[in-house]
């Protein structure tokens, strides 16, 4: 690692650098707070948010399941390496304790180049706290890393969805459209509405066959054709609650817990990820966690996961694709962070790639990744890829429909 400093020719450095950093040109900022030093913090701990700003995780999500364990505060030099990372500028690195520094340069390890960048008249004081961590600094030109990280064009634009499940209400089928409209602004309740109307609409049409008596798994099967082009959760739930009301006036009350139900849509539907799929996934932080998602939505069935090995795993990104599936390069770092993690654990080719303890938790991360990322999957009730939606049992998949007649 090559460790410099520069100086800024002006105060707010992070300003005068301002979209020179990306993800894939292997560049990244790290932004320590000033409050770090106000509030004495010497461990490693302290720049661990920080790192996690850097790599653009979901703090929402990583504070789901994680705070600052030495088990995620290891797999950020992964990530990093994973990326291919040439360049991490260090802002107001003069405020960092030595413990801290060195952290910095613990996770950093895979990086090629760590600069810090010191504002008019912290030069010194940035060298000093460089050096009180064992490292020996080189001087560097302003212009030059200018050069060295131009401005890099902006991501290509992925498509958003309408709404996501922070815009609907959490309440009963019945009042669910009224407060759908209370709670979000014309434009988005159109488009919340639109999806509604025709699932209520499909559902005052469902025909019960010639014995008149509606079953599970013929309602399933209407919300799995009119949500069929759903990628996210969100379309699925307005779609539930339509359903609902539209049975009721038709002599049928369909019960629902909400988080089950949504599990039934998922599992009958076939994993087909987008782009913002792949970049929902980037905000964990588990190295673990999106390499089983991500081997799952590029269609490597869920009674297969656990067998995958380091060797397949380090093929897939040798060849780029898995079986006939190619490996999107958003995808790419979510598969290579996990490898470089079981690598530095001291897996062998023969050894399990994700590593999981019990026999379910590959399972509950597709799961997870459906409650955290919206992300349209599950597992829950898979047993074996070729088993018909109307051959498991529905009852427990969190749906119950009885007639009011």
């Amino acid at each position: 690692m090559r460790v410099l400093i520069t100086q800024s020719p002006s105060g707010n450095a992070p300003a005068l650098l301002r979209g020179r950093f990306s993800p894939d040109h292997g560049t990244f900022a790290l932004l320590i707070g000033a409050a770090e030093k106000v509030r004495g913090k010497r461990t490693r701990k302290t720049v661990t948010i920080p790192f996690f700003h850097a790599l653009g995780k979901n703090l929402r999500t990583v504070g789901s399941y994680t705070t600052q364990t030495s088990q995620f505060r290891a797999q950020i030099q992964h990530w990093f390496a994973a990326y291919n990372a040439r360049d991490l500028v260090v802002f107001n690195g003069s405020v960092l304790y030595p413990a801290t520094m060195a952290a910095v340069f613990e996770y950093a390890a895979t990086v090629g180049q760590v600069t810090f960048v010191a504002e008019p008249g912290e030069y010194e004081r940035t060298r000093d706290a460089v050096r009180a961590a064992g490292m020996r600094p080189e001087h560097l030109d302003w212009d030059v890393l200018l050069d060295r990280l131009p401005v890099v064009p902006g991501p290509a634009p992925v498509e958003e969805p309408d709404y996501t499940m922070d815009h609907l209400p959490i309440c009963d089928f019945l009042l669910f459209r009224h407060q759908a409209r209370v709670l979000n602004e014309p434009a988005r309740f159109a488009a919340i509405d639109a999806d509604y109307r025709a699932a209520y609409t499909a559902a005052l049409n469902l025909d019960p066959g010639d014995d008149s008596d509606l079953e599970l798994d013929t309602v399933v099967s209407l919300l799995a054709r009119v949500t069929r082009h759903a990628t996210t959760t969100a379309p699925l739930m307005v779609a539930l609650r339509a359903t609902q009301a539209a049975l009721l006036t038709r002599g049928w009350l369909l019960g629902a817990h909400q988080d089950k139900a949504l599990g039934t849509l998922c599992s009958v539907r076939s994993p087909n990820p987008t782009a913002a799929h792949w970049r929902a996934l980037h905000g964990y932080v588990s190295t673990q966690r999106v390499a089983g998602v991500a081997l799952y939505l590029l269609d490597v069935p869920p009674e297969d996961l656990n067998e995958v090995s380091v060797a397949d795993a380090a093929r897939f990104l040798a060849t780029g694709t898995i079986g006939s599936q190619p490996i999107p390069d958003l995808a790419r770092p979510l598969l290579a962070a996990h490898l470089y993690a079981r690598q530095a654990q001291g897996a062998t080719g023969a050894d399990s790639f994700l590593n999981h303890v019990g026999t379910r938790t590959h399972l509950e991360h597709l799961i997870d990744a459906r409650r955290h990322l919206g992300i349209p999957i599950d597992a829950r009730f898979l047993r074996g890829q070729h088993l018909a939606h109307t051959e498991r049992p529905l009852w427990r998949f969190g749906l119950d429909l009885r007639t009011l007649t």
